[in-house]
């Protein structure tokens, strides 16, 4: 999990934006501490953090500005001369949307990564399936997706009065949906505890949840766990996992703390 799984996204971040793949070790210092915030465990390192993070991203702005580089390659660049109505992004919104990228793409890839080559490690068939047809990969990375939510439920905000099935909501009110149990809805999903990647429905799950709050990074982290597990498997198609003690999960949004693999060399 450390040395692969948050790694890889994030120098997969540093490319995308144009940004030097070697600040990769600072990104993951950072993105620690970020996210430790984020669930209660050290905030006030969140919060320098995150401090730092402006800073840097705010130098790569002003650098972009002095030297632009080719807008459809560099993101920074891109953005730096974006419009929206007529008026440029303001610095305010550009390093908003910098952290914004960051911290909703890299935790999330790391923990599907996590479930992912659990499931493979311990699945054999599985895994024997995609090492041997590797177009079969896109509807797998469905599965594990419906089969392994990270977001296991979303909030919605209660718009007016109404009666919802016998249950009565209030506006303002806020609701929890239930979307890792939506994935797993008998009605939808036939042996929904099972993983099948050859559902016809594969991609009807919620794990990128749905309506105008769908994920916008989901054909992103699609695209990058077909990397991972086309190119991870050219080179080490059997693996198994190399521990004696239970694995350890964090909650809120759902992560294995450490996944050690071990594979013949």
């Amino acid at each position: 999990m450390a040395e692969f799984a948050i790694r890889f996204p994030t120098d997969m971040f540093l490319a995308t934006l144009g940004l030097p793949i070697e600040d990769g070790a600072q990104f993951l210092v950072w993105v620690e501490k970020i996210f430790a915030g984020f669930f209660g465990t050290d905030p006030q390192g969140a919060m320098a953090a995150e401090a730092a993070m402006h800073e840097y991203f705010d130098a790569a702005a002003n650098d972009r500005i002095r030297h632009p580089r080719d807008p459809d390659t560099d993101f920074l660049t891109r953005m730096t001369n974006a419009e929206i109505d007529g008026e440029k992004i303001s610095r305010h919104d550009l390093l908003v949307i910098c952290l914004t990228l960051m911290a909703a793409g890299l935790d999330t890839t790391r923990s599907a990564l996590g479930y992912i080559f659990h499931h493979l490690a311990t699945h054999e068939e599985d895994r024997r399936r995609i090492v041997e047809d590797p177009s079969r990969t896109p509807a797998a990375i469905e599965e594990f997706i419906r089969l392994y939510p990270l977001v296991f439920q979303d909030g919605r905000m209660v718009k007016s009065d109404i009666d919802f099935h016998g249950c009565p909501m209030r506006k303002g009110d806020v609701v929890w949906l239930g979307l890792a149990s939506a994935n797993r809805d008998p009605r939808k999903f036939d042996d929904p505890d099972s993983f099948l990647m050859d559902r016809p429905n594969v991609s009807h799950h919620l794990g990128f949840g749905a309506g105008p709050h769908r994920c916008l990074g989901m054909h992103l982290a699609r695209h990058e766990l077909l990397i991972v597990l086309n190119e991870w498997h050219k080179r080490i198609p059997d693996y198994e996992i190399d521990a004696t003690g239970p694995l350890m999960e964090r909650g809120s949004q759902l992560s294995l703390r450490a996944l050690p693999l071990r594979w013949p060399t």
